[in-house]
């Protein structure tokens, strides 16, 4: 689970995704009613959670793959076995110690990382603003 607690933060939990209010005022008003800021509640796709699961954990830079089999019910590199080969030819990332981890120059290009990960689907969808959910 991630968990924003800002303004326009972004949180997720199971097949939840959850944005806060912005601008400031609106989000200080719900706190100071003692209410979640929450905007938006959406329910990603059952399709995607895998994918949102890897791409999540490789925000803070690694995988632990264990964690991974336990929340998604099978391996990172059955999952995803195209998408970690071309992270270990192009030197992103390695695995250590149970986890996959991204290279100092695996962390420069996360956002790049995060679109390998992603289904045509979502792509098309950050793409024309579409987004809704995924």
């Amino acid at each position: 689970p991630t968990l924003g607690l800002g303004t326009w933060a972004y949180s997720s939990s199971g097949g939840f995704s959850y944005h806060n209010h912005a601008p400031t005022p609106r989000w200080a008003t719900e706190v100071g009613r003692g209410r979640p800021p929450i905007r938006q509640l959406l329910e990603v796709p059952a399709e995607e959670r895998t994918r949102k699961v890897a791409v999540e954990a490789l925000l803070l830079g690694y995988v632990d793959l264990e964690r991974f089999r336990a929340a998604v019910g099978r391996d990172l590199a059955e999952a995803f076995p195209t998408e970690l080969a071309v992270l270990a030819e192009r030197g992103l990332a390695f695995v250590e110690d149970g986890e996959l981890r991204l290279t100092r120059d695996g962390g420069h290009h996360l956002r790049e990382i995060r679109y390998l990960f992603a289904s045509d689907a979502v792509v098309e969808a950050l793409e024309t603003g579409t987004a809704q959910g995924l």
